[in-house]
């Protein structure tokens, strides 16, 4: 139970946190159990696929999110991050170590590079595109909605489209390769290049993540990188912390969610870098 508990508790902490801001929990995680635990870097990242499964599971079976989700456009962009997150999980399997500590590193710091940059950004910009002057695949492909936020409803409508796909295929190459949902490159797609809402990008990313993360499981478990003892209780975790941060999201104002995002990915992501290049 000493065990146990501090990784059912560290779970719930993550799921919070990946559904507050869409990141999937693993980007998380994996620091968490190679810096903290000791964890190998290869069975740090098969218990993120799993846990990152499992917390869009609960995420996405929470009352009240589908009024942000826009199922949709998840189903488009997944099309692309499920090709990509089978190639990088074929090619893990030969990748040094340090190399992937770094690269991981690198993926956190682009985060929270990029999300230092939307912080200062009023949230409406976003969420007010004009929407009839969009992108022509968004009205062939539909991918177009209205969400309610706090009491509001904001229409909108996708741009830049085959953009964002292809932003999404990179972001399931790296899910594969690094053992997460790689929600932080997939907001970015986006909130940033799609110019969806904040809140429906985060809300559709929680979506995602899973199906990407679920596109690389077999090639893992088929390397052995899957430890079912220590992903069983981080999972447990991650679905209760999902379920909490879900019903949080609704209610809460979207510039405090990018201050604490980028000031997580930031931290984890200089050590990350460090632990790669032996320091």
């Amino acid at each position: 139970m000493l065990t146990v508990l501090p990784l059912c508790l560290m779970g719930l902490l993550v799921g919070c946190l990946g559904a507050l801001t869409g990141i999937g929990g693993g980007i998380i995680l994996v620091p968490l159990l190679t810096l903290l635990w000791h964890v190998p870097l290869h069975a740090a990242m098969g218990v993120s696929l799993i846990a990152v499964v499992a917390q869009s599971t609960g995420a996405a079976a929470t009352p009240g999110r589908d009024t942000l989700r826009n199922d949709r456009v998840a189903i488009f962009l997944e099309t692309g991050a499920a090709v990509g997150a089978v190639i990088g999980a074929i090619l893990t399997a030969h990748a040094p170590l340090p190399l992937l500590s770094i690269l991981f590193g690198l993926l956190l710091l682009f985060a929270s590079y990029s999300a230092f940059r939307k912080t200062g950004r009023p949230e409406t910009d976003a969420a007010t595109p004009d929407i009839t002057n969009c992108d022509g695949w968004a009205g062939r492909l539909q991918l177009h909605g209205e969400c309610l936020d706090r009491g509001e409803r904001t229409r909108y409508r996708a741009q830049s489209v085959w953009s964002g796909w292809s932003t999404m295929t990179v972001a399931g190459f790296l899910s594969g390769l690094l053992g997460v949902g790689a929600g932080a490159v997939k907001v970015i797609a986006m909130d940033q290049i799609m110019k969806l809402p904040y809140k429906v990008s985060t809300a559709t990313s929680n979506m995602i993540v899973g199906l990407t993360a679920a596109a690389g499981i077999g090639i893992y478990l088929k390397n052995g990188f899957i430890n079912a003892t220590l992903a069983t209780p981080v999972v447990l975790g991650m679905v209760g912390g999902a379920m909490l941060g879900t019903r949080i999201i609704t209610h809460a104002p979207v510039k405090p969610l990018r201050v604490l995002f980028n000031a997580v990915v930031l931290s984890f992501g200089l050590l990350m870098i460090a632990r790669g290049v032996g320091l």
